[in-house]
């Protein structure tokens, strides 16, 4: 069976389900995952079969006006891999079902949003142990929203609206895995904060994915604190060899790396793996008035790139990295980008306190021919030490530093 994850979204009327769920899907996919996003809103009956007040008026929120068992049939087949037929659905006094779009069953990640998910048992047990967020505002955001999106109703209908969803639907959250208010932060604060829950149980393993990271660099009060100097001023002595010296940053996160080595007068690049990151690399360049150019992506694909640069700078990488074979490959592609008689500058943890070992002691020292590098520094520590970084985490660790020099042929 496919390893699809499925979320939820619910919460009351223009608490911003559908906004955020774009959102996701678009933060996903920048990640390179495929989203495939159901709303409850497709799944209507027809106008004529909608649920009838006492008096005969048309009772638009009750929730026997959906086909839930059609919603639910959908969402299973998705996550066993197959193919659907989502309805494609009209509100209005002429509205109704148009028609059907074919959604695709390969995909990795399924959102379902409406505002009365978690009323139905039948939903809940769908999503019993996945993912369940509820959304809610305060009455004045939502009946503001509403207006701004209904504004042919009048304010009194509006507002015995807006009554009726937070006493019939804000009770549901008690339903959920946790609740978000979006009274005043942003869909994408919002989506970055579920993307967190998301990867909780990798967190909780010692892995730091894509998401994590991607989370951890749009908070600007996060960061690794400045670099190390004697690092920056060994790349400094390094450029009165040359006129220019060309410099590369690898995994730069904020570009604490990459814009001193540009005060310093260097031409830099600097390479990160996540959009946040690259975003905060320019705001952080453009604030210090220094040019760093950024490459965003994987640099393990990228490494097969014909790139050449004076110095190879990687601080904070190869410990990210999951698997031993990755690790050689980014050593490996690292070696690469360096010029002959150029500087590789590799720093990397060994060991993390709450992540366990990250990297083996000597690992990286081994991928270092001596007939093709000269090791101008080795260095690692032998235990856990505290760590200078302003972070709540992470608070203890081995780190090892290479510095060699690529002997030129």
């Amino acid at each position: 069976m496919p390893n699809i994850e499925t979320l939820a979204l619910s919460g009351a009327s223009s608490t911003g389900k559908s906004t955020i769920a774009d959102e996701l899907y678009t933060r996903l996919s920048d990640v390179g995952k495929k989203v495939v996003v159901i709303s409850q809103d497709s799944f209507f009956k027809n106008l004529d079969k909608y649920a009838r007040n006492p008096d005969g008026s048309i009772d638009f929120e009750s929730p026997n006006n959906i086909l839930w068992n059609e919603l639910i049939e959908c969402v299973m087949a998705l996550e066993n891999g197959q193919s659907v037929q989502i309805p494609i659905y009209e509100k209005g006094p002429t509205g109704g079902r148009k028609g059907y779009k074919t959604v695709d069953g390969d995909c990795d990640i399924v959102i379902i949003e409406g505002h009365q998910l978690y009323s139905q048992e039948s939903i809940l047990n769908l999503l019993q142990g996945k993912a369940k967020v509820f959304l809610k505002a305060d009455e004045k955001t939502i009946l503001d929203r509403r207006m701004k999106s209904y504004g042919t109703e009048s304010r009194k209908i509006l507002e015995a609206v807006v009554v009726s969803m937070n006493s019939n639907i804000m009770p549901l959250s008690e339903k959920a895995d946790f609740v978000l208010d979006t009274t005043y932060n942003t869909p994408k604060e919002l989506a970055l904060e579920i993307l967190k829950h998301l990867d909780e149980n990798n967190s909780k393993q010692g892995i730091h994915s894509r998401l994590w990271w991607e989370c951890f660099w749009y908070d600007p009060a996060k960061n690794f604190g400045p670099p190390r100097k004697e690092l920056i001023d060994l790349v400094v002595r390094e450029g009165y060899r040359k006129e220019k010296l060309t410099v590369v940053d690898v995994a730069s996160g904020d570009g604490r790396y990459a814009i001193s080595l540009a005060k310093a007068g260097c031409e830099v690049e600097a390479v990160e793996l996540t959009t946040t990151g690259v975003e905060r690399i320019k705001k952080n360049a453009s604030e210090t008035s220094v040019t760093v150019g950024t490459t965003q992506g994987d640099f393990l694909q990228l490494s097969e790139e014909n790139r050449q640069y004076d110095v190879v700078v990687s601080s904070g990488f190869l410990e990210e990295l999951n698997t031993p074979s990755d690790q050689i490959k980014a050593i490996k592609g690292l070696q690469q980008w360096t010029k002959p008689n150029g500087l590789l500058v590799l720093k990397f943890c060994l060991e993390i306190k709450d992540r366990g070992i990250r990297t083996q002691d000597n690992f990286a020292i081994n991928f270092f021919d001596l007939n093709e590098w000269e090791i101008i520094q080795h260095e690692a520590d032998l235990q856990l030490r505290d760590s200078i970084a302003p972070i709540d985490f992470e608070n203890k660790l081995r780190t090892e530093t290479i510095i060699a020099r690529k002997i030129s042929r």
